[in-house]
């Protein structure tokens, strides 16, 4: 995997937790020996195949993630890979009770390079 040591957080023999914060977002990729984590703040995602190039885009910067707001609450959110052949490990996450309410903004936020 293509990640500088200086984002390493913590390594031990279960996991590796890498950490980047770039202009008030928090990523972080943990990697497990049979899956890995992938967090953009709050949108959280886990990877269970393809880990190495999934990781790699992750870590390339390679995906987008889509808000969709409601009054500045998140409703859902959807994390795309940019890669037309990897969008099929998108994933979308949908937040509390509030799913059922109108949607009022969508915010798009590009993928951060490491």
């Amino acid at each position: 995997m293509d990640i500088d040591n200086k984002h390493i957080k913590e390594a031990t023999a279960e996991k590796t937790l890498y950490e980047n914060i770039n202009n008030d977002n928090f990523l972080y990729l943990v990697l497990y020996k049979d899956f890995a984590e992938i967090k953009f703040d709050i949108i959280e995602l886990v990877i269970v195949n393809n880990i190495d190039m999934l990781c790699n885009e992750f870590i390339k910067g390679n995906y987008s993630i889509k808000l969709y707001l409601n009054n500045r609450n998140l409703l859902y959110s959807k994390f795309i890979w940019k890669d037309k052949n990897l969008r099929k490990y998108n994933q979308k996450t949908e937040y509390g009770f509030l799913r059922c309410k109108k949607i009022k903004e969508i915010e798009i936020i590009q993928g951060v390079i490491w």
